[in-house]
């Protein structure tokens, strides 16, 4: 038995005396052997792409409550600040005794907004109209100042983009009014004494004004959103429904999930011929999966949204490729020796790459390049020493054991 054992101790020592100088010569070439330290065999999993920047925590929208004398003088303001409200919410209370001529001045006031939100409508048709009249306008190559007529037609185009954007603003605001007006003549039909402005919105107010100067309550609308800007290179790769992670300094081991939800086609920088050397952004936004009471209005975040993906592809470590001109290469280890494989790649992220032909799962290669590898190289693997354990060697007898010390060396 002692002899058993110290053979086993012997021929540990070997081993590891053998795998020691093979680390040792990796560097250099053998006269019949090459040294492979690093493997990898071809592994299935995702690969996802990201586009990385940063974004503030906003409302996606804010309103104000004006105060309306037509209604009456104001019994009650329902709602404090910092109050959360949803639609329907009470927010102010108005005493007035006339309510018939409350009515009468509502419903002049809708059929006013309506004209002006028919108006919107002739004008962004009237400007699209333009548009297309400028876009249709053929220059000639051989014209005098072809180049500064294009710059002006594609300026022109920038400026109707930017009029056409404002009057649908415009319009959607008094859509807006007209909802809460049709809302205020509903409530005098409930009461006929005192009317009650409520909200149209979920949100939490911001701000309330009692002196009546100005606009008697502001609120900004819950879901809060994330705003963030698109240089105009990367303008193409991000769309709409694209997939996004937040994350935020103050939360370092949180991340909340979104989607883009919004991308303005107007820059946030206004065209300029004369700052042709700044870049153009274009602002998005990104509504949450959830609603999130820890994300507060202002907050500064980092948004990496996901602009391509694959699902359960071949991948490998990008150091296991030998790049020759145009072409890519993998060393496969086959019956100890190293086959060059021509293969195609596909996306890259990180350390990791996509292998889209050329390779299978599960093929063995080495994970690293050395300057002695060629098609052919016989190889030699050192030894992984976590998987050597002593009860495993006294199951073995002797013979076994040496033969396993030589296969080991040589594989």
């Amino acid at each position: 038995m002692r002899k058993h054992h110290s053979f086993i101790i012997i021929s540990i020592i070997l081993f590891i005396g053998l795998n020691i100088y093979l680390l040792y010569k990796k560097e250099n070439q053998f006269s019949f052997k090459e040294i492979i330290v690093d493997k990898e065999k071809v592994q299935t999993s995702d690969i996802r792409i990201y586009h990385h920047t940063n974004g503030i925590v906003v409302p996606e929208k804010e309103i104000e409550i004006p105060y309306e004398p037509s209604l009456g003088h104001v019994k009650e303001i329902a709602v404090v600040e910092g109050q959360e409200v949803q639609i329907g919410t009470p927010l102010i209370v108005y005493e007035n005794l006339n309510v018939e001529i409350i009515r009468m001045e509502i419903n002049q006031r809708i059929q006013q907004a309506e004209t002006k939100e028919d108006q919107m409508d002739d004008k962004v048709r009237q400007l699209q109209s333009i548009k297309s009249a400028v876009q249709s306008g053929s220059i000639s190559k051989d014209a005098e100042n072809a180049e500064e007529i294009k710059r002006l037609q594609n300026e022109k185009i920038a400026s109707l983009d930017l009029d056409i954007l404002k009057t649908e603003q415009e319009k959607e605001l008094i859509q807006i009014e007209v909802n809460e007006l049709k809302d205020q003549l509903q409530t005098i039909q409930d009461n006929d004494q005192n009317f009650t402005v409520k909200s149209t919105i979920n949100g939490i107010v911001k701000q309330v004004d009692e002196t009546l100067n100005g606009p008697i309550l502001s609120i900004y609308s819950m879901p809060l959103v994330i705003q963030g800007k698109l240089a105009e290179e990367k303008f193409l790769d991000v769309t709409v429904e694209q997939k996004a992670k937040i994350s935020s300094k103050l939360f370092p081991k949180q991340e909340f999930l979104g989607s883009v939800s919004k991308i303005t086609n107007i820059p946030i920088n206004k065209p300029d011929v004369a700052k042709l050397d700044e870049p153009t952004f274009y602002p998005f936004f990104i509504q949450l999966d959830e609603v999130n009471d820890q994300l507060k209005s202002g907050f500064h975040v980092d948004v990496s949204i996901e602009t391509d993906s694959r699902e359960n592809v071949l991948t490998i470590s990008k150091k296991a490729i030998l790049k020759q001109k145009k072409d890519h290469f993998v060393f496969l280890i086959k019956d100890g020796k190293l086959e060059k494989r021509l293969v195609n790649i596909g996306l890259t992220s990180g350390s990791k790459l996509e292998i889209t032909s050329g390779l299978k799962k599960n093929d063995l290669m080495i994970s690293k390049q050395i300057k002695q590898v060629k098609n052919g190289s016989i190889v030699v693997t050192p030894i992984e020493y976590k998987e050597l354990n002593k009860k495993t060697l006294q199951s073995l007898g002797k013979r076994q054991i040496a033969k396993l010390l030589v296969e080991g060396a040589f594989k």
